[in-house]
């Protein structure tokens, strides 16, 4: 658990932030952490996440709920990318505080309703308590459901990405492979940028030596192959 007192801003002098705002926050995984080790029941059984996610990417999102009409729709839309995503190396795991049979019982419905098969596994967290681990909780967005928190998850199990959407508005399966594919791009790194969507024939941004703010007139960055 960590307390964070008396915050400054510019100047050294103290911020005045108001008591409803204050509050004691726990450690939650940021870009460049590695990924908590835990195991889980899901859909396709028991999984050691650690075990199941090396040596791979991973793009591991929580859903508020089972069923639900957004939720569902992110379902049918992971579930049809599914094949493109393990085309490009990338294991994809959702997360529920729904029972491993009531998703079970979902993946049947959206089969049979929708002609998808969501073949990627769902882990279930009936009392949130990963959720609360990964910070997929939001007091001001809801008390006992998750918010869409999504994680890229590079072969090393160090977090590459992390991304969060409010309970009502829905991802989007194009985004998430866009961002992984540029993280994939091995040219990536402090000095070199991708372009998005990632193209390797259009080539990689080089990452200009002048700090931000100074007088740009043209981009003085050059694209390698």
């Amino acid at each position: 658990m960590l307390q964070f007192f008396a915050p400054r801003g510019p100047n050294n002098r103290p911020m005045q932030i108001p008591s409803a705002y204050r509050e004691t926050t726990r450690w939650q995984p940021r870009i460049g952490d590695a990924f908590p080790k835990f195991a889980v029941a899901t859909t396709e059984g028991d999984r050691n996440f650690a075990e199941w996610a090396k040596d791979t990417w991973t793009y591991f999102f929580s859903q508020p709920a089972a069923y639900s009409p957004i939720c569902t729709a992110e379902l049918i839309d992971f579930g049809k990318a599914a094949p493109i995503f393990r085309k490009h190396g990338i294991q994809l795991m959702s997360l529920s505080g729904a029972s491993v049979q009531d998703q079970q019982a979902w993946r049947k419905e959206i089969s049979g309703t929708h002609g998808v098969k969501v073949e990627f596994p769902g882990a279930s967290d009936p009392k949130l308590k990963l959720a609360k681990c990964f910070g997929a909780l939001h007091p001001k967005e809801a008390q006992d459901m998750m918010i869409r928190r999504s994680f890229v998850i590079g072969p090393d199990l160090c977090v590459r990405a992390i991304m969060e959407y409010p309970i009502n508005a829905a991802r989007s399966s194009k985004d998430a492979l866009n961002l992984i594919r540029q993280l994939q791009d091995p040219r990536i790194g402090p000095k070199v940028s991708t372009p998005s969507p990632p193209d390797r024939d259009q080539g990689a941004i080089i990452v200009p030596r002048r700090p931000i703010g100074r007088k740009t007139g043209n981009w003085d960055t050059a694209a390698v192959g």
